[in-house]
């Protein structure tokens, strides 16, 4: 497998050894900052790993642990690719307010 995960694939470029944890762990503290941008981006980087997990258990285990392990990765990244989302929505509401109150 090659050692980068296909850009194409995931819509970033993330080596695959990388552990989505300090990047889940990452977003919760920008969340806790209100940094909604960085925390975006921490949630994008776990879930593009989530997805690339999933993606290599469904080539190895048998049938049955990699359909089981496989959901699970791809229940992770949905909900690390929601995360994301909502706080590009916070940060772009955010940039609203400040721009209407003339920061």
């Amino acid at each position: 497998m090659n050692s980068q995960i296909d850009e194409q694939e995931t819509g970033t470029n993330v080596s695959p050894n990388l552990d989505p944890f300090p990047h889940i762990e990452s977003g919760n503290d920008y969340v806790d900052l209100q940094d909604y941008w960085s925390a975006a981006d921490s949630y994008s980087q776990a879930h593009s790993i989530l997805i690339h997990l999933s993606r290599e258990k469904e080539d190895n285990n048998n049938e049955e642990d990699r359909t089981r392990i496989s959901r699970l990765y791809q229940e992770q990244a949905g909900l690390y690719l929601q995360k994301g989302r909502e706080c590009l929505v916070d940060a772009m509401r955010g940039e609203t307010n400040s721009d209407n109150s003339g920061d």
